[in-house]
C-alpha cells in the first residue's frame, strides 16, 4: 500500500486535478496514485466539439451533470479548459462515480507524444465520440476515506471562477463539501 492510499484508507481527502495530455503532459504520477481508487486521469485532451481542430488558444469543454449526482444542478454547465477525460474502474469496492460528463458534443483526442520531436500532436484517428466523463468521485474503505478527481485543474482558476453563465464555483464549493463532509482532525 502506498502512503496516500494509506492515508485515504485512514479517512484522509484527496482532490487530483489534471490537464490535457495526464502524466505525460507534466511527468506526474496520478495514474498511478489514483488507481487503487478506481479512477484514472486519462492523457488525452476533451474539446468542445463545435471548435476548429485543434484550436491551441482555447481548447475547452462545457460539462453537464451526472443524473443522480449533486454536484451541478439542473441546467448549470461547468467550463473546463484544457481538460482530460476520467476513465471510472466500477470494479472497486465502492465503486468510483463520475460526476461530470462532457457535452454531447465534446470530442476526444488521443495525445501523442513524439520523442524525436519537440512538442505534442493529436491523433485524429482515435477520436472517441461519446462524450466521456471529466470529472469522478470514490469513497474508500470503513474510515471514510474520499478521493475526487477532475480533468482540468484550469477549472478552477480566477478567471474561470468568475466567467458569466458557468457554475465552477458552485461545482468548486460542492466538491470540496463533499470532500470535507465527515472529516474530522485525522483527515
Amino acid at each position: 500500500m502506498s502512503a496516500l492510499e494509506g492515508y485515504v484508507s485512514q479517512g484522509g481527502r484527496l482532490l487530483a486535478l489534471s490537464y490535457y495530455g495526464g502524466d505525460d503532459h507534466f511527468g506526474t504520477n496520478l495514474h498511478d496514485a489514483l488507481a487503487p481508487f478506481g479512477l484514472v486521469l486519462n492523457k488525452d485532451v476533451v474539446v468542445d466539439g463545435n471548435l476548429p481542430f485543434p484550436h491551441p488558444s482555447g481548447e475547452f469543454v462545457t460539462a453537464h451533470p451526472v443524473p443522480g449526482q449533486a454536484f451541478v444542478a439542473d441546467g448549470e454547465t461547468v467550463h473546463l479548459p484544457w481538460c482530460a477525460s476520467v476513465t471510472v474502474d466500477t470494479k472497486v469496492n465502492p465503486a468510483a462515480q463520475p460526476i461530470l460528463v462532457s457535452g454531447g458534443d465534446a470530442k476526444c483526442y488521443r495525445l501523442i507524444y513524439a520523442e524525436d520531436e519537440p512538442g505534442r500532436t493529436l491523433d485524429r484517428k482515435r477520436m472517441r465520440t461519446a462524450a466521456p466523463p471529466v470529472a469522478a468521485i470514490a469513497t474508500y474503505r470503513a474510515n471514510g476515506g474520499r478521493v475526487a478527481a477532475v480533468g482540468s485543474w484550469q477549472a478552477f482558476t480566477d478567471g474561470t471562477l468568475r466567467l458569466p453563465g458557468c457554475a465552477n464555483r458552485q461545482f468548486l464549493d460542492r466538491l470540496l463539501t463533499w470532500l470535507l463532509e465527515g472529516a474530522d482532525d485525522k483527515g
